[in-house]
């Protein structure tokens, strides 16, 4: 089975039985990142947009022009069903289909532990960005106390493999701490950028009371690569590309 057909059947999973095209979700920090840290009126190609939650988002509340690209035909008809601009692409092995230093931002929330070559993607992405254009990257923990915890007890955490049915598997494995930027951002060597944010989060904030997610932000703070659920940077393309 291909990638592709592996996510088609994926996609399909995780829309079955759903009535009128539409299913509840919540509300994740890696969207609420994103859309912090996007100013009005910017274009931006958000990568592996699946169904273009947070493009939806941007074009209806922040006026931007929103692109989208993804491997699954699936994902790419419920983001046109939307309004979003797709084009199907494989961000893992093909060129974008934009011109370079013609975006502003582009996004990749929780897509790069899913692909074989995150250095092609980020590589791509700095392509297509301006000057000054950002890459907005969220990425799960994967040393997360809670994966630490059940590892101790010889359990081996599903949602750290993320192979519950509809979820599509990861393949790629990130700590809060510098694996990212070693074996990732310290790959690229052609186009000039900067890491001019990276913090700390957890993934579902509609799950805590406000006193526990104000101590689990705390403990976030304190010590990121034991409690961080999520990571997001922000990376700054800062050469053009000729």
């Amino acid at each position: 089975m291909s990638f592709k057909d592996y996510y088609e059947k994926e996609w399909l999973i995780k829309t079955s039985g759903i009535k009128d095209g539409s299913y509840d979700r919540s509300w994740r920090s890696r969207w609420e990142f994103a859309k912090s840290n996007i100013p009005n009126n910017a274009v931006v190609l958000d990568a592996a947009c699946g169904d273009s939650v947070l493009g939806e988002f941007l074009t209806r509340e922040k006026n931007c022009i929103v692109y989208g690209v993804d491997l699954c035909e699936f994902a790419l008809k419920l983001s046109t069903e939307k309004g979003i601009e797709v084009k199907q692409c494989d961000i893992s092995s093909d060129r974008f289909p934009f011109d370079s230093n013609s975006l502003d931002y582009v996004t990749m929330l929780c897509c790069l532990e899913h692909i074989i070559d995150p250095v092609h993607a980020i590589s791509e992405a700095l392509r297509i960005l301006k000057p000054s254009g950002k890459i907005i990257v969220t990425l799960p923990n994967a040393v997360y106390i809670g994966n630490r915890i059940k590892f101790f007890f010889g359990n081996t955490p599903l949602d750290l493999l993320h192979i519950k049915p509809g979820e599509g598997m990861h393949i790629q494995f990130f700590n809060h701490k510098n694996e990212f930027e070693k074996r990732v951002l310290g790959a690229i060597s052609d186009i000039q950028y900067s890491v001019c944010k990276k913090k700390g989060d957890v993934k579902d904030p509609s799950k805590y009371s406000k006193v526990t997610l104000y101590i689990f932000k705390c403990l976030i703070r304190m010590w990121p690569n034991i409690f961080s659920q999520y990571t997001h940077w922000i990376i700054e393309k800062r050469s053009e590309v000729t």
